[in-house]
């Protein structure tokens, strides 16, 4: 049977996902890539990548970021592209509580919990970039690995 190799960022330093040899995948490698965090290494550039975004905190940096407009530009190239949280909903609504920023910082933020959600929803609905909220724990790497067998099956790999 073929399997998919799955490409990790080398941007992907803590908390990364790593996904073992199994009947669809044979493992990961990390390697330089320039949109999201995890790709499958036999489909052609722009057809799947994964953007995994560990915190609201780290959302939340990200939305002031230039870079990340300009990934959230290129992601809306790919066939499939997905942003997976590794946090609930609910984790955003209270921000920034669970967000993984210290107390010290909180009086100096630009924005709250329903902004941080606004935009969110906005790259899904409006920028058709679909935002999962997976939970924290192996459920976000566990729902990953659904993508990317799915795909894989859609797109003729296994």
């Amino acid at each position: 049977q073929n399997k998919f190799h799955v490409l990790r960022s080398g941007q992907e330093k803590k908390n990364f996902w790593h996904f073992d040899p199994d009947d669809y995948c044979s493992g990961t490698t990390q390697c330089p890539i320039e949109t999201g965090d995890y790709m499958i290494k036999e489909l052609p550039d722009k057809i799947f990548t994964i953007e995994r975004k560990f915190s609201v905190g780290e959302v939340y940096n990200n939305m002031f970021e230039k870079r990340f407009a300009n990934e959230l530009e290129r992601l809306q190239e790919f066939k499939y592209r997905f942003i997976i949280c590794q946090f609930d909903a609910k984790d955003v609504m209270s921000f920034p509580f669970n967000s993984g920023i210290p107390k010290i910082y909180w009086d100096g933020l630009k924005a709250n919990g329903n902004y941080i959600m606004s935009k969110l929803t906005h790259y899904t609905i409006k920028m058709k970039v679909p935002v999962v909220f997976a939970g924290p724990g192996k459920s976000s790497q566990d729902l990953a690995m659904f993508y990317m067998r799915q795909t894989a099956r859609l797109e003729g790999i296994i």
